[in-house]
């Protein structure tokens, strides 16, 4: 399995009624916009309405709880492999699975299953405030998507899935998970490969060396190097 954090747009955030809606719209969508089937399930947690309607007027409502907080919602999506089709009870147990992971077993939670791609996957959007103290958590003191793969690794074990070949974390014999070591890329240091891993972006590091580092070697004199670099949003 995957999982992706889906970052919302800090530049232009429409506000938290506007997000919510257009989040729980986007997913709930019935087809894409070829036409095609998409949502094939829909589902939530820790909501008192029953209809969809309501249940995003709680994530509004609630989000406009945290007054300290610009955007207390995270999209998340887990995508299965092709061959791999999951049932309602395994959507729903992953959805458990998944925000215990992050410790967020209580918050509000909706979520659809898209089948409009080669990968099932589903979306699922989480409000960090809590319903009874209003504070808004940091998953994993901030490094949810750490958690996001731990989480991962125990759908994969508890419903037999597929495991990725680079997968962060696998399920031990004695139901613990541990990171995978990944083999040491030269030139790469270890807190460059930890940051890559914990945020899945590339690191300055390995910018410098990809991008710097034949720029250094093709340069014909200080000005040319300079100018390269600087068309790369570099400099020395």
């Amino acid at each position: 399995m995957i999982v992706k954090k889906i970052k919302a747009d800090r530049s232009a955030m429409p506000g938290k009624t506007k997000r919510v809606t257009a989040l729980i719209d986007y997913i709930d969508a019935p087809k894409n916009q070829k036409g095609e089937e998409k949502c094939v399930y829909t589902g939530a947690r820790h909501c008192l309405c029953t209809t969809r309607a309501g249940q995003k007027a709680e994530m509004i409502a609630l989000a406009q709880d945290a007054v300290a907080s610009r955007d207390p919602i995270q999209h998340w999506v887990l995508s299965w492999r092709e061959d791999e089709q999951p049932t309602v009870r395994q959507v729903e147990e992953a959805v458990s699975l998944f925000l215990c992971e992050l410790g967020m077993p209580d918050h509000q939670a909706l979520y659809a299953l898209h089948a409009d791609t080669d990968h099932c996957h589903l979306h699922l959007v989480v409000n960090r405030v809590h319903p009874a103290t209003l504070k808004v958590i940091k998953p994993n003191r901030g490094f949810d998507l750490e958690a996001a793969h731990r989480a991962i690794a125990r759908i994969e074990q508890m419903q037999g899935w597929g495991r990725e070949l680079n997968g962060r974390y696998r399920v031990s014999l004695n139901g613990e998970v541990v990171r995978v070591s990944c083999p040491r890329e030269p030139g790469l240091g270890t807190k460059a490969r930890e940051l890559e891993a914990r945020t899945g972006e590339k690191s300055a590091e390995r910018i410098t060396l990809e991008v710097g580092a034949p720029i250094l070697r093709r340069a014909t004199d200080w000005t040319d190097l300079h100018q390269q670099l600087a068309a790369q949003g570099l400099w020395l």
